[in-house]
């Protein structure tokens, strides 16, 4: 009867230990199993962050190749700022005064503030525009955006002259007021009168 109790208390006990085992076996297992979860759920967000930055590095990339290869001024329609315009010749001030809707598109009206002592003329205005650049698109590059835009060249056949504002308008179409969220202008000037020196007075001092 003992010897059977005794089995009895072995086997009651073994079986504890084993129940005990597979309990702790299995909270590892959960512990493990967590672990790997938050591990990769790191790693999806790290992936996701790097691409992000990937993204923006290439958009300002482009954006500053693109500020090398071009004199462009971004203008806002709806902001009275000034912005300085470099042009072939020298540099001068952009302004936006206003933008009415015409048949078919918009009409810029454009300042340009001539600070140099010199007077212009023949000035050719190219504009272009369109939708914002997205920089997080996965799928619109810069180049891609920049064939999407739509442009067209103006010329002004009168004169900036010096220390002098001139308002200039130019026609935006075909556009719908959706379509000019960017608005860049280029500007190029073909002569240049400068005032006629002075001619040399004589020396008429005794030596």
């Amino acid at each position: 009867m003992k010897k059977c109790l005794a089995v009895f208390l072995i086997l009651t006990l073994a079986q504890a230990g084993v129940a005990l085992a597979q309990q702790a076996s299995s909270a590892k297992v959960e512990e493990l199993r967590k672990r790997v979860e938050k591990l990769e759920d790191y790693t999806e967000k790290l992936e996701s962050g790097l691409n992000d930055f990937s993204k923006n590095l290439v958009s300002n990339l482009d954006q500053q190749l693109q500020g090398v290869r071009s004199n462009a001024v971004v203008v806002n329609p709806l902001s009275r700022k000034v912005s300085k315009i470099e042009s072939n010749t020298g540099t001068f001030l952009l302004a936006v005064s206003r933008m009415d809707k015409i048949d078919g598109g918009y009409r810029l009206f454009l300042q340009i503030g001539n600070p140099n002592a010199a007077t212009y003329g023949d000035v050719k205005f190219r504009v272009f525009w369109g939708s914002q650049f997205n920089a997080v698109s996965a799928t619109m590059t810069y180049d891609k955006w920049r064939q999407t835009l739509k442009g067209s060249e103006f010329v002004y056949s009168g004169a900036l002259e010096a220390g002098v504002w001139t308002d200039i308008a130019v026609d935006l179409k075909p556009a719908e007021y959706s379509q000019l969220q960017y608005i860049e202008c280029e500007m190029e000037v073909n002569t240049v009168k400068l005032q006629k020196a002075r001619p040399l007075e004589a020396d008429t001092s005794s030596r």
